[in-house]
């Protein structure tokens, strides 16, 4: 892939109004590529892709933008959660459209998705979500088998 989409900012508001800071990239590097090949071997037959792998767009540019772009910035994170009036769901009332994010050890969002599928219709209470992971694919997945702490795992949706 050449450069064409490197470094493009879309125009991008919350419901308020404010700029979204994001980023296109077109690059996917040896490093990406490696780490495809780690997810495969790890997840494989547990996982459904749903589209080839591609680096416009990250986790948060699916589930906040459309699959338009990627959003990185924390700071950017809690700015769409906060204006576009995000709210978050206890587990027992979560319903499909609702947002996962999960979190690492500081508190910061790592990564975050789209419930397809209500914790309630599964035996252990675990979601159906899609991804996307990194550059990689999108992915349907059980929200506790991906390369993302679910234990750390809430969930929201907009209360506008």
């Amino acid at each position: 892939m050449g450069d064409a989409l490197a470094g493009l900012k879309l125009k991008l508001d919350t419901a308020a109004g404010r700029h979204i800071d994001n980023e296109q990239s077109d690059e996917i590097t040896f490093w990406d590529k490696a780490q495809y090949a780690d997810l495969e071997r790890r997840f494989g037959d547990m996982v459904r892709p749903r589209t080839v792998a591609c680096p416009r767009y990250n986790c948060h540019g699916m589930t906040f933008a459309s699959r338009r772009t990627g959003i990185d910035a924390q700071v950017t994170i809690r700015q769409v959660l906060h204006e576009d009036q995000y709210g978050q769901v206890l587990v027992a009332d979560v319903l499909p459209g609702d947002v996962i994010l999960y979190y690492d050890d500081r508190g910061d969002v790592e990564h975050s998705g789209v419930v397809v599928e209500t914790p309630a219709l599964d035996p252990f209470g675990v979601p159906l979500v899609y991804s996307k992971w990194g550059k990689y694919k999108e992915m349907l997945h059980k929200a506790n088998q991906c390369p993302y702490n679910f234990a750390t795992a809430k969930y929201f949706r907009i209360n506008a």
